[in-house]
């Protein structure tokens, strides 16, 4: 082929609408994660570098799972096993991490609320250690029992942060069994009108912290200098999904600077410019666009990041569990082109 009638079939390529392409791959199938193991459910995800770590429980089998070379022939191994898990915390049959699945220097690091307590997964060796205890956190709040939701999120400084319910308060972890308040019951109810916090909590690129509330329906914002404000309602929310509710799902300050999240009424992942949420506010994937992939569910729990792009994992459907990430958009356009890439190769 002449590399004139190269360009032309390229051009013609390119005139093609991209209407075939599917707007998010697979990175590890269910099967590569589990790693022929009996677990069930697929309850959070988080990558670093080209190395996949997923926490995996619903009904039996709690473990964590460690896949490596994600961009090339996969390995995986269990990094926290079932009798590891039931030995550190008693729980035989419940993990739950949920979103704030995170890492801190050495560790995986997670709020579970089967045990009420905070973990740490050494990412080398497994081991298994709590780093603030159930007893810890009544004896900081006062209360006659701690109980951990699915807010959490481990801070720019390494330290977890994560709701808990009985005090109503938002806690920061200090050290090992240390805690002291981020945002108290108190400053929540002056600052809101009540103490409630819903789906997840996130930082963004610099320091801001955010919280949903689903009875107000909406985001609200603790800036560095503690100030706080909210930042997103559902009218601006139903404007972009074309919905009619918002829920609070995972909340992801991601690493492009953007902080996206995950609607529960629309099931539309979103993301908007922390200088101007409302005016930013995106449909990143659809509700029509996950089912149309290759979950074929839009049973999203954790949002990620992998290979400078967002990522997440589905967490309990039998067809769609499994680890997925948005290419880029040039990538994305290949798809649709269907093989320009390898014509390319094969005309230089």
């Amino acid at each position: 082929m002449s590399r004139l009638l190269a360009a032309v079939g390229i051009v013609a390529l390119v005139a093609m609408p991209v209407v075939a392409a599917e707007k998010y791959s697979v990175v590890a199938t269910w099967a590569k994660v589990n790693g022929g193991g009996t677990s069930t459910g697929y309850y959070s995800a988080v990558t670093e570098g080209d190395t996949l770590y997923s926490a995996l429980s619903l009904s039996n089998s709690p473990r964590i799972t460690k896949v490596t070379n994600l961009g090339g022939s996969q390995t995986v191994s269990e990094l926290m096993s079932t009798a590891a898990w039931t030995a550190a915390g008693g729980k035989g049959t419940g993990f739950t991490p949920f979103y704030g699945f995170s890492i801190s220097g050495d560790y995986l690091q997670f709020g579970d609320s089967m045990t009420d307590a905070i973990w740490r997964v050494n990412k080398n060796t497994g081991d298994v250690s709590p780093y603030v205890t159930n007893a810890q956190i009544m004896a900081y709040t006062g209360g006659s029992e701690a109980q951990l939701l699915t807010p959490s999120e481990t801070a720019p400084s390494g330290e977890f942060v994560f709701y808990e319910s009985t005090s109503d308060s938002i806690l920061i972890t200090n050290g090992p069994g240390g805690l002291s308040n981020y945002i108290s019951a108190a400053e929540l109810i002056a600052a809101t009108g009540n103490s409630d916090v819903s789906g997840s909590l996130a930082f963004d690129l610099n320091g801001n912290f955010y919280w949903g509330n689903n009875g107000l329906k909406t985001l609200f914002k603790r800036a560095i200098d503690g100030s706080i404000s909210p930042v997103l309602g559902l009218a601006d929310v139903t404007a972009v999904t074309g919905g009619t509710s918002l829920g609070f799902k995972d909340i992801y300050g991601a690493p492009d600077g953007w902080v996206y999240l995950q609607d529960n009424s629309s099931k539309n992942i979103l993301k908007f410019d922390p200088a101007n949420p409302a005016g930013t506010l995106k449909n990143v994937l659809t509700d029509a666009d996950l089912l149309a992939g290759p979950a074929t569910a839009d049973n999203v729990y954790q949002l990620t990041w992998y290979d400078g792009k967002l990522a997440f994992n589905i967490h309990s459907s039998t067809a769609g569990k499994g680890f997925y990430a948005i290419p880029e958009p040039a990538t994305l356009a290949l798809l649709g082109f269907g093989g320009l890439a390898l014509l390319r190769r094969r005309t230089r």
